[in-house]
């Protein structure tokens, strides 16, 4: 019986050292624009936080994720983050923008500014420049909207 009673305790350990997280993607709704707006408007936001990647745009899947935007800082404190957004068409031919912004965290000291691949951790989401992106596609989106006459 004891036995039993240990192992959701050891499966609550093994998830704590997986130290992987769950994505909370940022979505809203835009009407009144045809999807190449949209998807311009998209791609532009995205450049003002992170270098676009070719391979990371999927026009056909409506998918992009950038190139990481990385900040190498001594003492452990390197930090990458790369934005993932997606298109989805909804209702009334409006479409959906969901979103997210992964952070990564460098913490090998020996190589703090010169950092490897395989040095990097998931450290979940970067909120502020997920913030900064939604601002950045709420202000393009509704610029067109408004020269084309568009609802929200």
């Amino acid at each position: 019986m004891r036995v039993f009673a240990a192992i959701p305790g050891l499966l609550l350990l093994a998830g704590a050292a997986c130290r992987s997280y769950y994505r909370d993607d940022l979505e809203f709704e835009v009407r009144g624009l045809d999807f190449e707006v949209v998807w311009s408007c998209c791609l532009e936001a995205l450049k003002t936080e992170f270098p676009l990647n070719r391979k990371g745009i999927d026009r056909g899947r409506r998918r992009i994720v950038t190139g990481w935007r990385v900040r190498p800082m001594p003492f452990g404190r390197g930090r990458r983050s790369r934005g993932v957004l997606e298109v989805l068409p909804g209702e009334g031919g409006a479409y959906e923008i969901r979103f997210h912004v992964d952070l990564e965290s460098y913490g090998d000291m020996a190589t703090p500014l010169a950092p490897k691949e395989e040095g990097w951790e998931d450290s979940g989401q970067d909120r502020e420049a997920e913030k900064r992106l939604l601002y950045h596609l709420r202000s393009r989106l509704s610029r067109w909207q408004r020269e084309l006459g568009g609802g929200r």
